[in-house]
């Protein structure tokens, strides 16, 4: 008897295999998903584990998926109706810092600003909500520019609004990707709550302000062949 070979191999059942062979299902190929872990979902995966004489849910590799509710692969896709529930954390993550209260990225621009104001300075805090507001503001551009095609200007840089979100885009990530990295702050916590969140992507960064904030990062496993790689201590990218 022959053995039936698919059309399509995707290895792991991570967010980006599944996306990958749910677009292939749908042009009709025949699709096998190979999946080394016991349970599917890659990155995104959560177990109960006893954590300080109680047993919580915990992220085994990625905790944080800012862009993942606003993913045009989730959108399409229905995610509620499939009966997947995204949950969003009150705190969407925290940098520890030497003898003084960690620093809160919130959901909420104006909480992370209030406590930044409180724990911080004023000052870092008006920093932040100067940079992080004009791309709070106009999130469906935010969304076209980051997870578009990268071949084409979208249309939702069109207008004034889209242009002046684009521009601003393009500035912060100049700043924050060269010598100018959170020159804007005066104390350490929000630049180590910048400098922190940045350590998870593989690029390497710029050098870190103050000690606290580490910016390290190993380059991405390369997966071998029928197997998927191991989860990895950092986010994953989302579809």
């Amino acid at each position: 008897m022959p053995r039936h070979i698919p059309d399509v191999v995707v290895i792991g059942s991570g967010p980006n295999g599944l996306a990958a062979a749910v677009i292939c299902a749908r042009a009709g190929l025949d699709v096998q998903v190979l999946e080394d872990q016991p349970t599917p979902g890659g990155g995104c995966r959560t177990a109960e584990i006893a954590l300080a004489g109680a047993t919580l849910p915990h992220d085994t590799c990625a905790a944080v998926h800012p862009m993942a509710a606003a993913s045009p692969f989730f959108t399409a896709f229905d995610l509620p109706a499939r009966g997947v529930e995204l949950n969003v954390p009150t705190a969407s993550y925290a940098h520890p810092l030497d003898h003084r209260p960690a620093g809160i990225a919130y959901p909420d621009l104006t909480r992370t600003t209030a406590e930044l104001a409180d724990y911080d300075s004023r000052a870092d805090a008006a920093a932040w909500k100067n940079l992080m507001r004009p791309l709070v503001e106009n999130l469906t551009t935010l969304t076209a520019l980051c997870l578009g095609d990268m071949r084409s200007v979208p249309p939702q840089v069109g207008d004034k609004p889209g242009i002046r979100t684009a521009f601003g885009f393009a500035t912060r990530v100049l700043e924050q990707g060269t010598r100018a990295q959170n020159r804007r702050f005066t104390d350490d916590m929000a630049p180590g709550m910048l400098t922190g969140i940045g350590g998870h992507v593989p690029p390497p960064c710029p050098p870190s302000p103050t000690p606290r904030a580490c910016c390290c990062s190993d380059p991405p496993p390369t997966p071998s062949a029928g197997r998927s790689p191991p989860a990895a201590p950092r986010p994953s990218p989302t579809p």
